[in-house]
């Protein structure tokens, strides 16, 4: 999601202003774990690991047109 808007300032001036929002969903996991040296499996946890992002933004910025 995503919202803007820009206003003039003077004649050839304008002031930009911005924000954004945006979610990655969630994902989850199994941990698979096993003993290095042999390679023997030694357990597997499910839905054990996982990430969740959310990113905002906010812009402001000058424009001036020639």
């Amino acid at each position: 999601m995503r919202l803007a808007a820009e206003r003039q300032l003077e004649n050839e001036m304008w002031l930009h202003v911005g924000v954004g929002y945006q979610k990655f969903f969630r994902e989850r996991g199994d941990t698979r774990l096993s003993a290095i040296r042999t390679g023997q499996k030694e357990g597997i946890y499910k839905n054990s690991v996982g990430a969740d992002l959310s990113v905002a933004t906010i812009d402001i910025g000058l424009r001036r047109e020639f």
